[in-house]
């Protein structure tokens, strides 16, 4: 098993994945998932000579105030807390979950009632050999499953590419091969205004800038030299927010926005 991607909206759901709690699919800011109804389930048969080691989701909790979210794999708590509004994904270690014929993952959630009960929606459920590779991919424009992250919004459209506002304290964890360490790190974002916004990126605690960038399209790229590495990398983006509503005449959008991260890239 290289990747498996279950539960997602991108692709139909699959057969011989047995599924409960989902909606059909249908678009959310622009892009496909399904609505859970707070109890949803997936049950993936499996390879017994070729089990998944790693569990990704990613997801999207409506409103304000977040959700609380459990992740169950064959019965073994994976993950239990809030999650903040807006975009969220993670990836679990399955070490300790037993694997036979099969995994069931269960997402419970807060669900409201309105027309219908809506719990989160579902952007992808993927199974995974083993760790995400960072090599020719672009980070932090989309969610990209096996890399956490959180302090990012949904993804939108900007001039025909994708982007994702930053809530003023972005961080997303790169997994890492120690045979095969990044060297450096290339990021591109857009600050809001005239004025710009002030800026600071840290890699694995080391400050790499701290500086006012200016308005409209900003890149940059950092050598990680002096960075210590393990097994993983973790970047952090700091910057000044805004309200939308507080600052453009007609907008409703009340959300702290700190840059629109175009891309990341090692």
């Amino acid at each position: 098993m290289g990747q498996r991607a279950v539960g997602s909206s991108r692709i139909a759901p699959e057969f011989g994945i047995q599924e409960a709690g989902f909606y059909r699919s249908e678009r959310y800011l622009g892009e496909p998932g399904r609505w859970t109804n707070g109890a949803a389930a997936l049950k993936v048969p499996l390879d017994r000579e070729h089990p998944p080691r790693l569990l990704g989701i990613e997801i999207i909790v409506p409103g304000r105030d977040g959700a609380e979210l459990q992740v169950l794999a064959n019965g073994v708590a994976l993950w239990r807390g809030r999650i903040p509004a807006d975009s969220w994904s993670k990836t679990f270690e399955l070490e300790n979950v037993p694997l036979k014929d099969e995994l069931l993952i269960e997402l419970r959630s807060d669900a409201s009632s309105r027309k219908r009960r809506l719990g989160i929606m579902v952007r992808g459920v993927r199974l995974m050999a083993g760790a995400a590779s960072f090599e020719g991919v672009v980070l932090g424009a989309e969610p990209v499953l096996g890399f956490d992250e959180s302090g990012f919004y949904a993804a939108e459209q900007f001039e025909g590419a994708p982007r994702r506002w930053t809530n003023g304290a972005a961080t997303l964890t790169v997994p890492l091969d120690p045979r095969n360490l990044p060297r450096a790190i290339e990021i591109e974002t857009v600050a809001p205004g005239r004025d710009g916004a002030r800026l600071r990126v840290l890699a694995n605690g080391v400050e790499l800038w701290d500086q006012r960038i200016p308005a409209d399209l900003w890149s940059k790229s950092f050598t990680l030299d002096q960075v210590p590495m393990g097994d993983e990398l973790v970047i952090d983006i700091e910057s000044d927010t805004f309200t939308p509503a507080q600052v453009y005449e007609g907008s409703t959008d009340e959300r702290a926005l700190g840059v629109a991260v175009r891309a990341i890239r090692l």
